[in-house]
């Protein structure tokens, strides 16, 4: 076997990372597909390790970075091709670099549908951290939009750069997600660029004057995905989320109502965070899919 360290995939490789991709779905009655951009690690360095026997490709591991110092992980190998010590070698070689750069925790994700991925989990003595669900709205019965706060939603442009909106909107991310400074600048770069690649938007949330929170959304393959929804640690707990969602998510309706495309609204959420939970499944929001973080340090 032969493995190959990546640090930018060409054409050709992508191709034959998504057939087997595909190949494996079937098996494991999976869905979930790998992001094969390296654009959104702290580093340069190879994130996709790709297994051959014979020129075809049969097993394939794939690394983001979202710190210096934990590496998030989703592999899979052919299905007639387990059980014969390739995933071991792929890990041991992602490993390998990875604790070069000071990496010391190691993220498997695992979706919750594949019992495949089990026994490999069980070897590495990985533990059960936490579980994460992507969740789809999925309310048809709605009426008239209301607005009984009087919020106002401003979109932000990679153009209006205002020094004292940005200050703000760092201090909600250190407070709200737990991101250092350079997280943070790494982070909102990241949205920037997708803003002026018209691949996302980011939304602020007002009351008299006063930013009540945030959210961001990225377009992917004809969806909208929400992310980073925040309300600011002042005004929670007063029943803002429900007014602020309600207000998000008209936008995106009439944003796609505009541009004739799909209303499909999706997002994730950290199955220990119960209030988001909740709040979004009580707005109309269902979980489609499980997602099980287990670590190995």
């Amino acid at each position: 076997m032969k493995i190959k360290k990546i640090s930018r995939l060409n054409g050709r490789q992508r191709e034959e990372i998504r057939e087997l991709e595909a190949i494996c779905h079937a098996a494991d009655k999976t869905k979930s597909k790998v992001y094969l951009a390296s654009d959104q690690n702290a580093t340069d360095i190879p994130c996709f390790f790709l297994a051959y026997i014979n020129e075809c490709l049969v097993g394939f591991l794939g690394i983001y970075l979202p710190t210096m110092e934990e590496a998030e992980i989703k592999a899979f190998v052919h299905p007639q091709q387990r059980q014969k010590g390739y995933f071991g070698k792929l890990f041991n070689r992602a490993k390998k670099v990875l604790t070069q750069i000071g990496v010391k925790r190691f993220i498997f994700i695992h979706e919750a549908n594949s019992k495949a991925a089990l026994p490999v989990l069980e070897s590495l003595e990985a533990q059960l951290e936490r579980s994460e669900y992507i969740l789809s709205y999925r309310r048809t019965d709605e009426t008239g939009f209301s607005n009984p706060e009087e919020l106002i939603l401003t979109e932000l442009s990679e153009k209006t750069q205002d020094s004292t909106i940005k200050q703000e909107v760092f201090r909600l991310y250190k407070e709200l997600f737990q991101m250092s400074e350079e997280e943070i600048k790494h982070h909102f770069d990241q949205i920037l660029e997708s803003i002026f690649e018209q691949e996302g938007k980011f939304y602020l949330i007002w009351k008299n004057n006063k930013i009540l929170g945030c959210c961001a959304t990225s377009f992917k393959e004809k969806n909208t995905w929400l992310y980073d929804f925040g309300i600011d640690k002042e005004f929670q707990g007063q029943g803002h989320g429900k007014h602020m969602l309600e207000l998000v998510v008209h936008e995106l309706r009439s944003i796609s109502t505009l541009s004739n495309c799909t209303q499909n609204i999706f997002l994730h959420v950290n199955g220990a965070n119960k209030v988001a939970l909740s709040l979004y499944t009580d707005f109309g929001f269902e979980v489609i899919e499980q997602y099980n973080y287990y670590c190995v340090k």
